[in-house]
């Protein structure tokens, strides 16, 4: 009596993309983002003081970013994968707002973790945070100026920042 084997072809091993083998790009030496993608909006406008040339401001802030390969399937299982108010990534970038002189609410945070079309995964965060910023006012017509309030953001432990596409 023989006995009959069989043995299954293998499929040949899928080509990386391009963009998926050329991850290690997007990323920085010390694996960090290369890039942080930045979005602001401003949600509430407040107590705009001339005399301590000081105004309030409620933001919502928007980051996006590429995880780590190495760390993506992690990533997706610790996430849940939507917007998750619970969960917070291993790695986010700081958010500084300049010339602030008080922080006016505790910064509320949300992150999803989603898988692109050719497999990476990106981490998209949302940022809620009121201050108080303090700047020099330009008042040579007072009371008919016209006064630009800055808010400049900036990302400590970002390497480059872009804007949101």
């Amino acid at each position: 009596m023989s006995q009959a084997t069989t043995t299954e072809a293998s499929p040949p091993a899928a080509e990386p993309s391009p963009r998926l083998a050329n991850a290690a790009s997007l990323l920085a030496a010390d694996g960090r983002p290369e890039v942080v993608y930045l979005a602001a909006e401003c949600l509430h406008l407040w107590n705009l003081n001339v005399k301590e040339e000081t105004f309030s401001i409620e933001l919502l802030v928007h980051t996006r970013w590429v995880v780590d390969p190495k760390d993506a399937d992690k990533t997706m299982e610790d996430s849940g994968g939507d917007l998750n108010e619970h969960w917070e990534p291993d790695w986010m970038p700081r958010i500084k707002i300049h010339n602030t002189t008080s922080e006016l609410t505790g910064r509320e945070h949300e992150f999803e973790a989603e898988r692109d079309e050719v497999g990476l995964v990106w981490i998209t965060g949302k940022t809620w945070l009121s201050v108080s910023i303090s700047e020099d006012y330009q008042l040579q017509s007072f009371p008919f100026d016209q006064q630009s309030l800055k808010v400049e953001i900036e990302l400590p432990n970002a390497v480059h920042i872009e804007p949101m596409p």
